[in-house]
């Protein structure tokens, strides 16, 4: 099944059965090169450790790497460990000290969102081996959120454009104000978009149901009603 290909990435493939093995070593022995994390392999189908990874630095056509230099300059004033990913057209930083410290951001032009507490994010944040900087990078503030009683949501910048891509918490309230987790959920918004839905069920109490929803990166919140007759 790999004939087509002259690349294969395994990011978190620990565990890797002996017949995926086979044919990723025939993979290999055509000349393709399989690129994989320090984990890669450690694991037989079942979950269980091999005594010996199945393959190691001298393998040819496999390529291991774990966390390394990933070229984007910033300065969070330590060693820590810096992590960085593509959110959309935004930027996702993660930092994580080896101990407590207070975590200076880079000056940018871009707008910093922090993910753990929402909003735009202070100038320094405190973080700890348990407790890591999550930063959302974005040209442009996220400035209106709405949901209408249709339950469609609409996400858009401070100039009106749709924000590519964001994730929108919705929390479901009966009647009575108790919140009713199985109803909540994450919504992905997508193109300043997204439609949620609450699949009532018969026995479910009559009246008016409050939804309130929540982005995750701004921190901005919006509510309507929802009339169950």
């Amino acid at each position: 099944m790999l004939d087509r290909y002259r690349v294969l990435i395994l990011p978190y493939s620990i565990a890797i059965t002996d017949k995926e093995a086979q044919e990723i070593e025939r993979f290999m022995a055509r000349g393709g090169t399989v690129f994989g994390d320090d984990q890669t392999g450690r694991m037989d189908g079942r979950c269980h450790w091999r005594a010996q990874p199945l393959w190691n630095e001298q393998t040819k056509g496999f390529v291991r790497s774990g966390p390394r230099n990933t070229g984007v300059q910033h300065d969070f004033g330590g060693p820590y460990l810096v992590t960085i990913r593509d959110f959309g057209q935004s930027r996702l930083t993660g930092v994580l000290p080896e101990k407590a410290a207070r975590v200076p951001l880079p000056d940018t032009k871009a707008v910093s969102y922090d993910l753990l507490r929402g909003g735009i994010a202070a100038a320094e944040l405190e973080a700890g081996p348990d407790k890591p900087v999550l930063i959302v990078e974005r040209k442009s503030r996220i400035s209106k959120l709405a949901i209408d009683k249709e339950l469609h949501v609409t996400l858009q910048d401070e100039g009106g454009a749709p924000v590519d891509l964001s994730v929108v918490r919705v929390e479901v309230f009966d009647p009575a104000g108790q919140l009713v987790r199985y109803y909540s959920s994450n919504l992905t918004v997508r193109e300043g978009q997204g439609q949620f839905q609450i699949p009532f069920a018969i026995s479910d109490a009559k009246g008016a149901w409050r939804v309130h929803a929540r982005d995750v990166i701004s921190g901005l919140t919006a509510e309507t009603l929802v009339t169950r007759e």
